[in-house]
């Protein structure tokens, strides 16, 4: 898992789990976009009445294949709920929830003939995974492009660990305080003691008595910004990291991330010498901690 996950084009929406008319569609940039829904006129039809009418499109948007949800039950990729009317940009290995684990989708093209697409194709990841103990990132089952610093760790493993909880201001300060250099313009004072003392002052300190000025919430904006970059598709429109009107930060909770129990899918070289699937009983993937 030491490398990233490479963005590619998008050729196909095909299902997976559930029924569709057509069961696939193929992507043309120069069409957009396209309906999955219930809607008699979709793209790709639906009748299962969790999924909405005009349940979410597939468009192009800077020139890159995305996904929009346009519904009230919501629209899952690789466990992350969308934010509604928001585009996500798509890529080879996706797994796609409409409102439930009944219907799921996936998304192929470029890159499924090499080893690292089928990987994707047959062993769906989350879109994000953290392990605690080593310190490790894990984007769709790769290690970040880049690598996070221990501030940017320290404030994704507290929002990662307390899902749909707001973390505030204050919080994401003491992480800062503790985890990045510190100067009170005494060179005599070592860093170890000047973060001792931070920690140690902080601790002692209810958050609601930090008094954050505005350079201190500036800083920890920048920080929310840098750590986005490293593990967000998009940024600007982030789906993993979101803001919480003005308290704070927040993770939203995982959906369908062991369920259906998919039977993974190996490749192994038979007696000719030749490469065949075996199936492999397991789970999509596992839940956080799990």
């Amino acid at each position: 898992m030491s490398s990233y996950r490479e963005e590619t084009n998008v050729f196909f929406v095909k299902k997976e789990i559930g029924k569709s008319s057509p069961t696939e569609v193929r992507i043309d940039i120069d069409r957009s976009p396209y309906v999955l829904g219930r809607s008699p006129v979709s793209d790709m039809k639906f009748d299962e009445d969790h999924v909405s009418r005009k349940h979410a499109t597939v468009e192009i948007v800077e020139e890159k294949v995305c996904l929009v949800d346009q519904s009230t039950a919501g629209t899952w990729v690789n466990g992350v709920p969308l934010v509604r009317k928001q585009p996500f940009p798509l890529m080879v290995g996706d797994r796609i929830n409409l409102g439930t684990e009944h219907t799921v989708l996936q998304v192929g093209g470029e890159g499924e003939g090499d080893t690292r697409g089928r990987l994707l194709l047959r062993n769906p990841a989350p879109e994000l995974e953290l392990d605690i103990g080593a310190r490790a990132v894990f984007k769709n089952g790769f290690g970040t492009r880049q690598p996070l610093s221990q501030t940017e760790f320290d404030m994704l493993s507290e929002m990662y660990l307390h899902p749909d909880q707001v973390i505030t201001f204050e919080k994401i300060w003491r992480i800062i305080v503790i985890a990045e250099p510190i100067s009170d313009g005494d060179e005599h004072i070592s860093q170890q003691a000047l973060n001792e003392r931070a920690r140690r002052d902080l601790e002692e300190m209810p958050e609601d008595q930090f008094g954050l000025t505005r350079g201190d919430r500036q800083r920890i904006r920048q920080r929310i910004s840098d750590l986005r970059k490293k593990i967000e598709r998009l940024p600007g429109k982030p789906v993993i990291v979101l803001n919480s009107a003005g308290a704070g930060y927040k993770m939203p909770r995982f959906k369908f991330l062991d369920t259906p129990p998919y039977d993974c899918v190996d490749l192994e070289v038979n007696a000719e010498g030749n490469e065949v699937n075996v199936k492999v009983p397991g789970r999509f993937m596992l839940r956080p901690g799990t």
